[in-house]
Parts: structure tokens; C-alpha cells; sequence
């Protein structure tokens, strides 16, 4: 399911996913990111909805096959020439498409 990492994931999103595949609770994501554990609760949800993920443990292991790319995406959308991943294989930024 191909999907725009940058317009449907922002960094508070990404910190989380951050957080989550480091293997920390919902409730230590909350502490560390000084926000209350029902946001974070429908953080998961929601990425849970863009990512077609069902439980936690598929939203960790979609992040760290994801995480690079929506890196990549954000320099990209600010200007910086970069190389992209795509599943496993790299597409450089600006040559041939």
C-alpha cells in the first residue's frame, strides 16, 4: 500500500514510532514525550489506519522498514538532495526520475 510517508506521518507521529520500536509501553512513550497516554493511545490508532497495521508489534516492524524513506522524504520536501529507500532498494533523488 503505497502511501505519502510525509503528509500522513508528522514528527510527533514519527517520535512515537521512534519510541515504539525501541520496545518502550504506550505508557512510557506518553512520560517521555510529556503527553497524556490517550494521545498516544490515538496515535496508534492512527497510525494503525495509514499503515493497514493491526497490532502494535506490525506498527514496529512497519516503522523500522519504513523509517529511512520518511526521513528521506522529509529532507527531500525541505530541498536537500538525498537517497531514497524503497523497500530495500534506493532510488537516488533527482537522477532519472
Amino acid at each position: 500500500m503505497p502511501i505519502n510517508l510525509v503528509d500522513q506521518i508528522g514528527q510527533r507521529h514519527a517520535k512515537f514510532l521512534g519510541l515504539l520500536i525501541r520496545d518502550l509501553s504506550y505508557r512510557e512513550a506518553s512520560e517521555i514525550m510529556s503527553i497524556s497516554y490517550d494521545t498516544v493511545k490515538a496515535y496508534g490508532c492512527e497510525l494503525m489506519g495509514i499503515t493497514g497495521c493491526s497490532t502494535q508489534w506490525e506498527l514496529r516492524r512497519w516503522w523500522r522498514e519504513h523509517q529511512a524513506c520518511w526521513g528521506a522524504c522529509v529532507l527531500d520536501d525541505a530541498g536537500v538532495p538525498v537517497v531514497r529507500v524503497h523497500n530495500g532498494a534506493c532510488e537516488a533523488h533527482g537522477e532519472g526520475g
